[in-house]
C-alpha cells in the first residue's frame, strides 16, 4: 500500500505551508498515468483556487524534447479536496494518511520515523469516526459545489431570458440540422440579433453562429443551440 513520507511534504515555498506535488499525490492515489492529474487540477480550478489559489511553476521539456508544462503544489485543503474527487479506490485511506502527515508536519511530530504508515498506527475507535465524518463531510461538500453550478445555469436563464429551466438539463450528443433549422430567423423574430443573445450569455458572437451554423459540434456549441431552441420555444 502506498503510504505518505515526510519527505513528500514541500516547505520550500512557504514554511507555514506545507504542500505535496502533484504528481506525487496521483502516484499515492494510484493514477496509471500520473500526469493526468493535472486535467483534473484543471477541471477543479475554481474550487481549488477558492482554498488559497494555486501555486504552480513551469517544468522545462527534457533534451528528448516536448513542451514545457505546469506542475502544481497543492496545500492540504487542495489535496484533501482531490482525493475526494479521484474517485481512487484508495481515496479514503490516503485521505486520512494525508491528515496524519500535514498535521505531523505543522506539530513537529514523528521526527524519528518520518513515513507514516496505516499499517503500524493503531487509529482508536473516536479518531476514526472523526476521520471518517470528515471524509463524508467532503464528499457533501463537493456534491454541494456541483448542485451550485447547476443552479448557476438556471439562474442565469431565468435572469437573460425569463425562461423556466428544467431540474435536469442535458445536451444532445449530436446535432439534429431539423430541429434546430431556424433558429437564427427565428431569434430575429423575437428582436434578438445574435449579438444581443451572444452578450447576455456571455459568449462571442462569431462562436454563437459557428453553433448556430452547425460548423461546430462542440460542447459549447451544443450548449448554445440547446440554449437558442429553449429561448425560442419559450412562449
Amino acid at each position: 500500500m502506498s503510504t505518505i513520507s515526510l519527505h513528500d511534504i514541500d516547505m520550500s515555498i512557504d514554511p507555514q505551508k506545507p504542500r505535496i506535488r502533484d504528481l506525487r499525490l496521483a502516484e499515492l492515489l494510484g493514477f496509471e498515468r500520473p500526469r493526468n492529474i493535472r486535467k483534473l487540477i484543471q477541471r477543479c480550478e475554481n474550487a481549488l483556487k477558492s482554498f488559497g489559489g494555486l501555486v504552480c511553476s513551469t517544468v522545462e521539456p527534457t533534451s528528448k524534447g516536448g513542451r514545457p508544462s505546469k506542475e502544481y503544489y497543492l496545500n492540504e485543503r487542495q489535496a484533501l479536496y482531490l482525493c475526494t474527487k479521484s474517485e481512487a479506490p484508495n481515496a479514503v485511506d490516503i485521505t486520512i494518511q494525508m491528515v496524519e502527515v500535514f498535521h505531523a508536519v505543522k506539530t513537529g511530530r514523528f521526527q524519528s520515523n518520518p513515513t507514516i504508515s496505516l499499517d503500524c498506527i493503531v487509529v482508536p475507535k473516536a479518531e476514526w469516526a472523526r476521520l471518517q465524518a470528515m471524509q463524508t463531510r467532503w464528499k457533501r461538500f463537493v456534491e454541494d459545489i456541483e448542485k451550485q453550478t447547476v443552479l448557476l445555469r438556471k439562474t442565469v436563464m431565468r435572469e437573460g431570458f425569463g425562461l423556466p429551466v428544467e431540474d435536469q438539463p442535458g445536451l444532445p450528443n449530436k446535432p439534429n440540422p431539423k430541429q434546430y433549422s431556424g433558429l437564427v430567423g427565428a431569434l430575429h423574430a423575437k428582436g434578438w440579433t445574435l449579438r444581443r443573445f451572444a452578450e447576455v450569455n456571455g459568449w462571442h458572437p462569431g462562436t454563437v453562429s459557428n453553433a448556430l451554423a452547425h460548423k461546430s459540434n462542440s460542447q459549447i456549441a451544443r450548449q448554445i443551440r440547446r440554449a437558442a431552441q429553449d429561448f425560442v420555444e419559450a412562449a
